[in-house]
């Protein structure tokens, strides 16, 4: 399972590359959740929340949770965001495959399944696990950016202008020797310094 710093992914269908996303900007209870065109948006990230019996899926944008409409278990249950209740609806399990991972409803057993067409707009939901290309999904860990650092002036520079135009050449590398034998292996060829 990949681990980003908070815990935060878009989830993408392995083969189309669409991401699970909520059906309505506003998310309320019951909103269904469906694939969509990568936006980069906050509505298109799950932070994944570990429990003892599996783990919880929530939507960044909302805080809700990725349920299970009637806390269906049969072939066809569509998937919905919905306040955490510590439902078994609300659990899951990730299963790695060599093409993807699966996303398993702990109480049915059954994957998420972006069904035959997958296109953005198809309502997510349980099906058994067939191997199918609609079943697996990769999650691509969110990269928090760092706020940029102030910018602040050196007192040197403001008082020689000059300086500040000189350039610091980097050094030239030491030739690299590796091996047993202590071999040259590499030479520090002639680059273009400056």
């Amino acid at each position: 399972m990949p681990t980003s710093k908070k815990n935060v992914y878009t989830i993408v269908l392995h083969n189309t590359k669409k991401v699970l996303g909520a059906a309505e900007p506003s998310a309320e209870n019951g909103c269904p959740v469906l694939l969509q065109d990568a936006d980069n948006s906050v509505s298109q990230q799950w932070e994944l929340i570990s429990s003892e019996t599996g783990c919880k899926l929530a939507h960044k944008a909302s805080g809700r949770l990725l349920d299970v409409m009637q806390a269906g278990t049969e072939n066809g249950s569509r998937l919905q965001l919905w306040e955490d209740v510590n439902g078994d609806s609300q659990l899951w399990q990730t299963e790695e495959t060599d093409a993807g991972c699966k996303l398993k409803s702990c109480k049915s057993g059954r994957c998420m399944d972006a069904g035959m067409e997958a296109a953005a707009g198809t309502p997510i939901q349980l099906w058994d696990d067939v191997n199918g290309e609609n079943q697996l999904w990769d999650l691509v860990p969110v990269s928090v950016r760092k706020p940029a650092a102030p910018k602040t002036a050196n007192l040197r520079q403001r008082r020689n202008p000059k300086k500040r135009r000189q350039k610091k050449l980097p050094e030239k590398p030491e030739p690299a020797v590796l091996g047993k034998q202590n071999k040259l292996l590499f030479a520090t060829f002639p680059c273009f310094w400056g």
